[in-house]
């Protein structure tokens, strides 16, 4: 039961709003080789959804950190 927060992120998400809208509520399939089954779904955010595509959990995972550790770098020194 997520109770209108995504499952990856924990962001709290609108129910029903645009597709173009990040926050809006999406089902995704854990496995997308697998079908919309019970134990294949989770509700997550339109952004996390998306931005998972076909590569998985593993590599948005590993992308968002590097996101954050290059956000640091710049932060600290700009000319990076």
């Amino acid at each position: 039961e997520c109770k209108g927060i995504c499952q990856m992120t924990g962001i709290k998400m609108k129910l029903r709003s645009s597709y173009n809208d990040p926050y809006t509520m999406s089902l995704d399939r854990i496995n997308p080789d697998k079908g919309y089954i019970k134990d294949n779904i989770r509700i997550v955010s339109v952004w996390y959804n998306l931005s998972r595509g076909n590569w998985g959990d593993e590599f948005t995972l590993e992308m968002c950190q590097r996101v954050i550790e290059r956000a640091r770098l710049t932060q600290s020194d700009p000319q990076l």
